[in-house]
């Protein structure tokens, strides 16, 4: 609380947290968050399902789960691309 006070006192703030007022930039922010959060949450518990129910040591569990992180490199470098292509206005 008191960096967001501190940021609305500064003539120059480093984060204008003002910008959070826009109901469409709040529920991006926090639609991104939560998938984010939620991503990382389902990433330990499939490593822990892998090491503790299945029997696989930590790196086997960390060799299981690159295919998932290959796909998500994959759609973080394609989703831009592919945002900049559609006819919709930004």
């Amino acid at each position: 609380m008191a960096f967001v006070r501190r940021q609305l006192a500064l003539a120059d703030p480093l984060l204008d947290v003002r910008l959070f007022r826009d109901p469409r930039l709040a529920t991006a922010l926090g639609t991104m968050f939560a998938g984010t959060m939620l991503t990382g949450a389902l990433m330990l518990f499939i490593t822990e399902y892998l090491q503790l129910v299945r029997g696989r040591s930590a790196l086997g569990a960390a060799f299981a789960m690159t295919p998932v992180v290959g796909a998500s490199l994959v759609s973080f470098i394609v989703a831009p691309v592919l945002a900049g292509a559609s006819d919709r206005p930004t």
